[in-house]
């Protein structure tokens, strides 16, 4: 057999990854090396993953971004990193990447219009991510109040469609909300993607509250979180400071997931396929067009 590969196509320096000007320094904060969102090749490497990154400037067109996409037609997985530059054509972008290398939600974010994920594609990592911490503590999403702070493409509106999914009813926030204190203040579980250092403070929300920060912003060298923490006093039941570590693990078991679906069907009896190498690099959390693919 061969390894699974995936292929990370970033555009100018703006997407939050290895080429982002904070990246090196989060690589260093966040988690391992082999364990990280800012070093895909070395976590890809650690679980038996070939990871390539394609790194293209800021003032690539949208047919040459394209032209890029379609050049890996003999990889397992491709990922291309959000935000791209206004000048690229974002619908078209994500729609060139085909269904059978999809890792991280391309047909539900290329398309703004889409009232729910496309069938058969992956969700993005990151949101999936979130769900997966979530199981993991045994929190139950089922007819719980789940408010989420921030309504971005790429984590607040796919997210809220995951948190739907499994039965929550999701209060979606973002700068225009009024309120806000108070809707978090009612909610059974709290997750915060504004990117917005101390836009709520835990001790505002109520006794039990289930709480994940997504976003993270660098100030003096540290990295303050959307929600901060109370000290050792707090009302939240669950902190959850950075789910980076399973994303990236997810967005590698995706990959490897592509590649077992090219193959031929396994025999009668056969269990799905688990690796408990993306199992321990997950561990590690802080508490379209036609074109051809390598099946």
């Amino acid at each position: 057999g061969r390894s699974p590969k995936l292929v990370v196509v970033t555009v100018g320096s703006a997407p939050l990854g290895r080429t982002h000007p904070d990246g090196a320094r989060r690589l260093q904060l966040f988690a391992p090396s082999d364990a990280s969102w800012f070093s895909k090749v070395a976590t890809g490497a650690a679980v038996g993953v070939e990871v390539q990154e394609v790194d293209l400037a800021a003032d690539t067109t949208t047919q040459e971004l394209i032209a890029e996409l379609r050049r890996h037609s003999d990889v397992d997985g491709l990922q291309l990193m959000w935000p791209l530059p206004a000048s690229i054509d974002a619908a078209q972008a994500y729609a060139a990447i085909p269904r059978s290398m999809d890792v991280d939600g391309a047909h539900f974010r290329g398309r703004p219009d889409a009232v729910a994920p496309t069938i058969g594609t992956h969700p993005p990592a990151g949101c999936h991510g979130i769900v997966r911490v979530l199981e993991d503590h045994g929190v139950s999403l089922d007819g719980k109040h789940v408010a989420v702070i921030g309504r971005s493409w790429l984590v607040g509106q796919p997210l809220s469609q995951l948190l739907s999914a499994k039965g929550a009813t999701v209060t979606l926030m973002h700068r225009s909300t009024k309120n806000l204190v108070e809707l978090c203040a009612a909610a059974d579980v709290v997750i915060s993607a504004a990117g917005q250092p101390g836009i709520l403070d835990v001790s505002a929300l109520k006794a039990g509250v289930v709480v994940v920060n997504v976003g993270t912003t660098f100030k003096d060298d540290d990295l303050v979180p959307d929600i901060l923490p109370t000290g050792d006093t707090h009302p939240a039941s669950l902190l959850v400071h950075s789910v980076g570590p399973i994303s990236v693990a997810i967005l590698l078991r995706n990959a490897a997931e592509n590649a077992t679906a090219c193959q031929a069907p396994p025999a009668l009896g056969a269990t799905e396929v688990t690796s408990s190498s993306f199992a321990t690099a997950s561990s590690r959390t802080s508490t379209s067009p036609t074109a051809h693919s390598s099946c």
